[in-house]
């Protein structure tokens, strides 16, 4: 009897760190949806021709490259359970930054900014999702990537509605914001 209550605690405990691990999956997935789906908007905004906007636009791969050679260490010298939760509220913040760029070079910096603290993110969740797995013992990785793909198409969805109510990105930006905030 107490082998079957040890193997439904060990089951319960591992169902709540997968559950806790997609959360943080659809989370970064909602917000970086949000931001992708409102890029015409905030090129009409700023008034950004096409190359400008491709320009711009690669400053958040440039945040994240910037952040490469330290954030695996961060991870390893704090954990990664402590570099998530302390950079995820700031990541959904990051989106709200871009939401008040009034120019190319703010968009820039915004982007950046997103890039660097999504890669601290990524790394510290990803380490997250190889120990869940590893606590599995089975291959869900993939699962995690597909909770990221549902909250980007949510992102996405809400933004297209918040367009349609003529909501601007700041409003749609601090709405995700919230919803991260209130759940982290």
């Amino acid at each position: 009897m107490s082998d079957s209550l040890t193997v439904q605690k060990e089951s319960i405990s591992r169902h709540r760190i997968r559950v806790a691990v997609s959360f943080f999956y659809f989370a970064q997935g909602l917000c970086f949806g949000s931001w992708a789906s409102r890029i015409p908007e905030i090129k009409v905004q700023l008034h950004l021709s096409d190359a400008q906007l491709g320009s711009i636009l690669l400053s958040l791969p440039l945040g994240q490259l910037l952040t490469m050679p330290f954030s695996g260490r961060l991870v390893t010298a704090f954990g990664s359970r402590r570099i998530l939760t302390a950079f995820a509220p700031f990541y959904a913040v990051a989106l709200t930054t871009i939401g008040l760029a009034t120019t190319g070079w703010h968009l820039a910096l915004c982007l950046l900014l997103f890039g660097i603290v999504g890669n601290l993110c990524n790394i510290s969740l990803n380490t997250q999702a190889v120990a869940a797995e590893k606590m599995y013992g089975s291959p869900i990785m993939t699962s995690f990537h597909g909770v990221w793909s549902l909250g980007g198409l949510s992102g996405a969805l809400l933004g297209m509605g918040l367009v349609k109510l003529h909501q601007v990105p700041f409003v749609h930006f601090c709405l995700i914001t919230s919803l991260v905030w209130l759940h982290i």
